[in-house]
């Protein structure tokens, strides 16, 4: 909670729409952490799906189902910023990226 306030608070929503309430005996706030408790035998973790990467053969990864109540709450809302006199190329690339994987872009136009 104090590393990723955002996160824990999304995730305790998730067990309580889902009508669970986990007894929490570690905290870890790196995902690497995490895959590693769960590997060493000490419990679950939620993880997003890019752990998949780098989770190692011990753990299996398994899917929040869509028909689970907490999927409701299971949404991250992430914002990007970028100045407009950018000449970087990422930027269209990244935006491209994000509208080809189906996020909502809204550009917003900021004063300066």
């Amino acid at each position: 909670p104090g590393v990723a306030r955002y996160f824990h608070d999304l995730l305790l929503s998730m067990f309580v729409a889902s009508g669970v309430h986990p007894r929490i005996s570690q905290y870890a706030g790196q995902i690497p952490t995490l895959l590693a408790l769960v590997s060493a035998g000490l419990g679950v973790a939620l993880v997003p799906e890019s752990a998949s990467r780098i989770c190692p053969d011990t753990v299996a990864l398994l899917p929040v189902s869509e028909k689970d109540p907490s999927d409701r709450v299971n949404r991250v809302e992430l914002d990007i910023a970028w100045s407009r006199e950018t000449q970087n190329p990422l930027v269209p690339a990244i935006l491209a990226l994000i509208d080809e994987e189906g996020g909502d872009v809204a550009i917003d136009a900021l004063g300066a």
